[in-house]
């Protein structure tokens, strides 16, 4: 080989600077007709060439370095390339030391400068050994990956990252009825996956985007309709730069795995249940109402509240086994059993301790009051008659009641004092309930006996209505009467008028005579009776203020307090509306007091009432202000027209500063909004006399008269002025 001088021309010096480039081989052609001959080769690794010239016809001569087998295909390569073109051709050849080795020709055809008949062929070659190696390498990877994906019980699937499909192994058609060509291009989201399980494989498939590989359990849709379990790994598929450019998953078949895992944990619910409770009622057993009990006291020992629980046995049933069967005895105490269930709150718990004795837990009790209640109802549920065999038996039952924490603190201690009330409750002449503490025994018969007669308190003429003056400053006139020493340089001699009343409720009851409000409203309260009583005392307020005009009274204000659940009734407005109507009463001398935290209830619906009652000409006053929820947007929301300052302000007027600071703070904020300002408990001169200080418009308290029945409110209407008297009580 040796070094040619040829002039190098513009083609010639670009493909030999590619070829530097590759560390590849330049060569030149030439063909005319069907004839090839070589007319340069040079080996840009190690800078020599070949004689030039060469044009010999035989192509296994110029094509010597090409691999035998491959010479032809060459051969015709380079016959067929049209002038004017590029193209390039893989194929095998021999370097110097006779390996085989593959390699990459580019060419580019040009017309012969001198002969219009012949072609140039510049051609640059290059070694892809390494590449069709790779190559090689990646086929083989390819094929056993197909062998093995395609064998696989599993199913094998590649996605791209957005997850749609781009290979699925057979397995597919087998196991989910999708043939794999139905499923390439498609979202694994979209078609496969249940409803419920998508959230949890689009995070999964988050976790796989961020490189992580994550396994799952989902159910997959199968093509005739209906899932299967899968057990589903997904992992990330990287390039070089450990950049995720898809993913791969692996999904198994456990459907049979997962429906013996059901049938498993089926089977250990079931056995738990068992343990847990009775297997004729299945009620909660003895074991899980300790554990309920248990939780319950903990967290009555946080709140500082009480549980109740509550020892019931059914009265005589013995009798019941002896003269029919135990069989029927066991059908009867299915019945109690579904009856008691259905008489008990959802927050109490109840429990078969065996043969005929039950127990139920009551948590969060705030006083005793409320397990009475549920021993009431429990009792009552038995009275309707049980059937057996066309025979109509009647049951009662005996109860005894323990407290958290009063007669015990652990389980063992409240069961063993409840039994003791029970029984006790059976020496009573059964069908009843006994309380183990002595004091609360007392207090719940007490209040029983005032529920049983507050429910006939209206209609038998018990409830009275008393007065109680709110009088005014009219002018002031010198009276001889001893002024006692006050902080105030106030004068004493005062002239007072009745500016108006506030009716207030009483009960006389015939055994325990005048019942206070504050004993039997909250009792009134629950059982939902507030709302009749309610009625009542506005129908009668209005009524007496009636007759007290017709009689030559002068036209009074009259103040009437609302329970919160009454004024919350949807019908409230009509019932005021129809009140007034019936009896002819003034709209614009009745007052209605409200207390603050009805501002808590529905805003909207409170407003529409208010200002419907605004509208006829009812007066609203907040009672208690200052106690409650006192915020001054109500006083710009709503139609309040009267603020009561709360008798715990005048209490200690004069003796506490930051009292006599609030209620002359609320009095000037009320007359800055044109309100009128009422004092309630206005019992001493000293209170007096700095409510008028301050310009307070009411004064209302025993320092002008306690409540008093109509007839002798009657009297103290015909003897004004009022004399305030100091009160001590």
């Amino acid at each position: 080989m040796t070094e040619n001088k040829r002039p190098s021309t513009p083609q010639i010096a670009h493909y030999e600077k590619l070829a530097g480039l590759l560390s590849a081989y330049t060569m030149e052609f030439h063909r005319k007709g069907a004839e090839i001959g070589l007319l340069w080769f040079k080996d840009h690794r190690h800078q020599k060439s070949i004689e030039a010239g060469e044009r010999a016809h035989d192509p296994d001569r110029i094509l010597r370095w090409v691999y035998e087998k491959e010479r032809p295909l060459v051969e015709g390569f380079l016959r067929d390339l049209p002038i004017g073109s590029r193209s390039c051709l893989d194929f095998r050849a021999y370097l110097r030391d006779r390996a085989l080795c593959w390699m990459r020709l580019f060419t580019q055809t040009e017309p012969h400068p001198t002969d219009a008949d012949a072609v140039l062929i510049y051609g640059v070659l290059q070694d892809i050994t390494l590449e069709q190696e790779k190559l090689e390498q990646l086929r083989k990877e390819q094929q056993l990956f197909r062998l093995v994906t395609e064998h696989a019980s599993d199913m094998v699937a590649l996605h791209y990252v957005d997850g749609r499909f781009r290979y699925v192994s057979p397995s597919c058609e087998r196991l989910l009825g999708f043939a794999p060509s139905e499923l390439i291009g498609v979202n694994l989201y979209d078609v496969l996956f249940h409803p419920e399980d998508r959230v949890m494989i689009q995070r999964s498939h988050e976790q796989v985007l961020q490189g992580q590989k994550v396994t799952l359990m989902s159910r997959s849709r199968l093509r005739e309709g209906g899932y299967k379990w899968f057990e589903t790994t997904l992992s990330p598929i990287l390039d070089q730069e450990d950049q995720v450019v898809g993913l791969q998953s692996i999904s198994r078949n456990v459907t049979k795995r997962k429906e013996a895992e059901e049938k498993l944990q089926y089977s250990l619910e079931r056995l738990e249940h068992l343990a847990q409770h009775d297997a004729l009622t299945g009620l909660p057993n003895r074991l899980l109402f300790q554990d309920r009990l248990r939780q319950a006291i903990l967290q009555a020992a946080q709140t500082g509240q009480m549980v109740a629980v509550l020892c019931f046995d059914l009265d005589r049933f013995q009798r019941i086994n002896d003269t029919f069967s135990h069989s029927a005895g066991d059908q009867l105490l299915l019945s109690v059993a579904e009856r008691l269930k259905e008489t008990i709150r959802q927050d109490e718990s109840i429990s078969r301790l065996g043969g005929d004795e039950f127990a139920v837990m009551i948590p969060s009790l705030k006083e005793p009051q409320a397990a009475v209640r549920s021993a009431q109802m429990l009792l009552r549920s038995l009275e309707e008659p049980f059937e057996k065999d066309g025979h109509e038996l009647f049951l009662t039952a005996s109860i005894g009641i323990s407290f958290y924490p009063i007669d015990g603190e652990d389980f063992q201690a409240l069961l063993k004092n409840a039994y003791s009330a029970m029984y006790e409750a059976k020496e009573q002449g059964k069908n009843t309930f006994h309380l183990y503490t002595p004091a609360l025994n007392v207090a719940a018969f007490e209040r029983l006996a005032l529920e049983n007669s507050l429910r006939r308190a209206i209609e038998r003429g018990q409830f009275e209505l008393y007065y109680q003056p709110q009088v005014k400053v009219v002018n002031e006139i010198p009276v001889n009467f001893l002024v006692q020493q006050t902080l105030h340089a106030t004068p004493a001699s005062t002239h007072y008028r009745i500016a108006g009343m506030e009716a207030l409720l009483r009960w006389k009851h015939p055994d325990l005579g005048l019942v206070s409000p504050a004993r039997f409203i909250p009792i009134a309260e629950d059982m939902g009776l507030i709302v009749a009583i309610g009625e009542w005392v506005l129908q009668e307020a209005c009524r007496q203020c009636k007759v007290w005009q017709a009689e030559g009274f002068p036209r009074l204000m009259v103040s009437v307090n609302i329970s919160p659940w009454h004024f919350l009734r949807a019908n409230f407005v009509e019932v005021v509306s129809r009140t007034l109507e019936q009896t002819g009463f003034d709209p614009s001398l009745l007052e209605l007091e409200i207390t603050e935290n009805i501002f808590l209830q529905d805003e909207e619906a409170t407003r529409q009432k208010m200002r419907a009652l605004h509208a006829m000409g009812v007066h609203i006053a907040i009672d208690d202000f200052g106690t409650g929820y006192s915020s001054l947007l109500y006083l710009k929301r709503f139609p309040v027209q009267i603020l009561k300052v709360d008798q715990s302000f005048i209490k200690d007027l004069t003796d506490k500063p930051e009292d006599s600071a609030i209620t002359k703070g609320i009095v000037a904020l009320a007359h800055s909004l044109g309100l009128t300002v009422v004092a309630e408990g206005v019992h001493n001169r000293s209170q007096l006399n700095y409510l008028r200080s301050i310009q307070c418009d009411r004064l209302q308290g025993y320092l002008f008269s306690p409540p008093l029945p109509a007839h002798e409110f009657a009297v103290l209407m015909k003897n004004q002025p009022l004399i305030p008297k100091d009160f001590v009580g």
